[in-house]
């Protein structure tokens, strides 16, 4: 988000306009939810199965994110920062998004000054994805 400049757009669409950019994508899901998107501006182009779409529900800049790459079938990595989580009951949003991220896919968990951990399990993925020829890395 720092890289962004104000150009009149929406960031949604900033952002997964980068997105489409990206050859792989690393995220990061840590304990603060972030700001909630009021409503999609990306609707005709989001192959994303989302209750954003039709008005159901509202979910934070991050979690669309999430959605999208699943969509676009980005290869990706996901941690969880090992923080203290608030409880369930006071941040039930928050571990709405947790939970269908763990159920789709393993997530490492990681303390916040493990940069070269995920560095190498980037490299070690990027060989991975490269070797069973995925579509989006064959210009990587």
């Amino acid at each position: 988000m720092e890289v962004f400049i104000p150009t009149g757009e929406h960031s949604q669409e900033i952002a997964l306009n980068e997105l489409l950019k990206c050859d792989a994508v690393i995220f990061l899901i840590s304990p603060y939810y972030g700001s909630t998107i009021d409503s999609c501006v990306y609707k005709e182009k989001c192959k994303a199965d989302c209750g954003m779409k039709t008005g159901t529900e509202k979910i934070s800049y991050t979690w669309c994110e999430y959605r999208f790459t699943l969509a676009e079938e980005k290869p990706h990595m996901v941690y969880i920062i090992d923080e203290t989580w608030p409880s369930k009951d006071g941040a039930a949003i928050l571990w709405k998004f947790r939970n269908e991220i763990e159920e789709k896919e393993f997530c490492s968990e990681i303390k916040k000054d493990e940069v070269e951990r995920i560095v190498k399990d980037f490299v070690l993925n990027v060989l991975d994805w490269y070797s069973q020829n995925q579509d989006q890395l064959k210009k990587f």
